[in-house]
């Protein structure tokens, strides 16, 4: 049986500036980066004072609980690829992780990471859109924009796919830092639904995620047809493995 942790182990709107302590470490938190069905994002403070994120999964079952563990497996997998392509910085490194029982919905499971500067692309764009009297994105400002997010997150995406899939994508979990001083620097977040690379173009699997309004066709297949259905278009199976 797994531990029943203290009290003050899960995390309220009320503990701001509370402590936690993750796989024995402690950390201060600050307050909420964002909330999704998994749980909260809190923004916290190591004991040397760098910022971090940190995550709590409500997981149900064993099987939530192995998925929310294989998220951070996948973020060290992911940081070394990273590494080695001379390019960290871009997504979280996972920092600490782990797992507690007790309370009504069963267990825990907390991921210490890295924090990536900036915002939300949908957020950034969304404010500066709705701003009185701000002028909107000149087209060719909307061009370097694009351009840069391409140039930076491309071979972000290049270097990890060989071993991870990061499946959502979108405007939320694209952070996005300096746009306002045209010089915006992009990093990728959120690698709830990301899948091992290998297993999932081995696997004969149906399972849809992310937004739908980013899915690409074969996605959108799979929903309306299924998979079966799917494998009568060898381009389109293609797209929906990779």
């Amino acid at each position: 049986r797994r531990p029943q942790p203290p009290p003050q182990q899960h995390l309220k709107e009320s503990q701001l500036c509370a402590d936690i302590v993750v796989a024995g470490l402690p950390f201060a938190l600050e307050g909420s980066l964002g909330k999704g069905s998994f749980g909260v994002v809190w923004g916290a403070r190591c004991q040397d004072g760098h910022r971090v994120a940190l995550k709590e999964i409500q997981c149900g079952s064993e099987a939530e609980i192995s998925r929310a563990v294989e998220e951070g497996r996948l973020l060290r997998t992911v940081e070394r690829e990273l590494q080695t392509a001379g390019l960290a910085g871009r997504v979280p490194a996972l920092i600490a992780s782990d797992v507690e029982a007790g309370g009504p919905r069963g267990w825990r499971v907390h991921l210490v990471m890295s924090e990536v500067p900036g915002r939300p692309l949908e957020e950034s764009l969304g404010e500066k859109a709705r701003a009185a009297g701000a002028r909107r994105f000149e087209f060719a400002e909307a061009c370097r924009c694009a351009g840069e997010l391409v140039v930076q997150l491309a071979p972000v995406l290049a270097a990890m796919s060989s071993r991870v899939y990061h499946r959502d994508v979108t405007p939320r979990n694209i952070q996005v830092a300096g746009i306002e001083a045209g010089r915006p620097q992009f990093g990728l977040v959120d690698f709830g639904l990301a899948v091992d690379a290998e297993m999932w173009r081995k696997q004969d699997s149906s399972e849809l995620g992310g937004d739908g309004r980013y899915w690409p066709a074969s996605a959108w297949f799979v929903f309306a047809h299924g998979m079966t259905k799917l494998k009568q278009h060898a381009s389109m199976e293609r797209e929906f493995r990779r």
